[in-house]
């Protein structure tokens, strides 16, 4: 790769988790990468490390620094305005720091610099003059229901700065983009996408022996088999879970993913030991893979707040890659990609919890064999090389 090609430093939400890729937070950088862009993705302080250290990929000039020396910083630990406002500084200088000093190492230019957390204004403020600065808004934190409301306005006091500071912002959803349009420079809506090896059916998951062990432990449940992928925390109605289980009393329900500590803890205890719930805990995007090819139909069950309508979430790509049905609880965006579908049920939408266990039903035993492919064709335009291509040229057009 030249040392002429384009550099971005990503100052990230979330990290890396490396070697896995997995997040809408790391695949538009992830397949930038690919495309021919020099990416230093710099892990937030999470924790306090003596020295900073750097992984790089094999396949790509990629590399994820783990920074040392910086001050963590967690937006739900806040006390209040002014010490939540010194401890950002300082962290934000630290990291800043961090940053140049690894570019510097690694010979990469300070050509775009992409933060991806309303705290990052004060990042922002503290690198040197003459980068492109791009906002990614994956999601509406400032909105969320785990965040107490002083933590909220706070957020979305940081967001502001960073939009207005910023040459670019790049919106996952809809609703993201109208909020942020009228005081943005450019505002471009950036879906999240799949992965290209889902909407190939011919792709064997890399599954080792205990992610196996975990595919085979959901293909002895009774069918039909009902899935939910992703972390189960705050955002899900458990009463359309329930509905789900009632009116399909032969099903099994699967909840593929992490259990947040923000979840419906009486679900769980209440179907603790019931042979037809089973929970896999954390797995590998290979595992969801193979998961979402086993199961019957797909869910998205959450519960209807500012902050869910203002997601596309990415699983909803996911599942739509399979070709398997799909019900979900009528958020705004699930709705608008419905909208594109040229067939009726391609995506089966429920407004209320009872309609949602009535759709399942009707999934397992009424679904065409023509949705499958039409369910492909609405993922297929939207993978994670579509919205990087799209990424690629507004940031061409920033560098001139």
């Amino acid at each position: 790769m030249s040392d002429s090609s384009p550099s971005i430093i990503a100052f990230a939400p979330g990290t890396w988790r490396w070697p896995d890729v997995y997040g809408s937070t790391r695949y538009h950088l992830w397949t930038l990468a690919e495309m021919g862009w020099r990416v230093l993705y710099v892990e937030p302080p999470v924790k306090v490390n003596l020295f900073s250290k750097t992984w790089s990929a094999p396949d790509r000039d990629f590399h994820v620094l783990s920074p040392g020396r910086v001050v963590p910083f967690a937006v739900r630990k806040v006390p209040n305005q002014k010490s939540g406002e010194a401890w950002r500084q300082r962290t934000s200088k630290a990291l800043a720091a961090r940053a140049l000093e690894s570019a510097k190492k690694l010979g990469l230019s300070f050509d775009v610099c992409w933060f991806g957390a309303p705290w990052h204004s004060a990042i922002h403020a503290a690198l040197p003059e003459g980068f492109a600065g791009v906002c990614h808004v994956y999601d509406e934190l400032a909105l969320s229901p785990a965040l107490e409301q002083p933590h909220r306005s706070l957020l979305w006091d940081w967001e502001s700065e960073l939009v207005t500071a910023c040459h670019l912002s790049l919106c996952s959803s809809m609703p993201q983009f109208e909020r942020r349009t009228k005081t943005a420079r450019r505002c471009v809506l950036l879906e999240n996408g799949v992965r290209d090896e889902w909407l190939d059916a011919e792709h064997p998951p890399r599954l080792s022996a205990a992610d196996a062990a975990v595919l085979e432990r959901v293909r002895a449940m009774p069918r039909p088999i009902m899935l939910y992928t992703g972390v189960v925390d705050h955002r899900l109605d458990m009463r359309c879970f329930d509905a789900a289980l009632t009116q399909n009393p032969e099903g099994s329900l699967v909840f593929g993913g992490h259990l947040d500590d923000s979840r419906n803890a009486a679900f769980f205890e209440e179907h603790d030991g019931d042979e037809r719930v089973h929970s896999t805990g954390r797995v590998s995007p290979d595992v969801l893979l193979a998961l979402c090819r086993e199961a019957d139909v797909l869910l998205i069950g959450h519960r209807r707040t500012p902050f869910t309508d203002a997601m596309l979430p990415e699983k909803l790509n996911e599942y739509l890659a399979t070709g398997k049905p799909v019900v979900s609880i009528d958020l705004p965006e699930v709705a608008r990609v419905a909208g594109e579908s040229e067939l009726p049920n391609a995506i089966r939408l429920a407004s209320s919890p009872a309609e949602f266990g009535a759709e399942v039903r009707e999934a397992c035993i009424m679904d065409e064999p023509e949705l499958a492919a039409e369910r492909m064709r609405l993922a297929s335009q939207r993978t994670w090389r579509t919205a990087a291509a799209l990424a690629d040229a507004e940031l061409r057009a920033l560098l001139g």
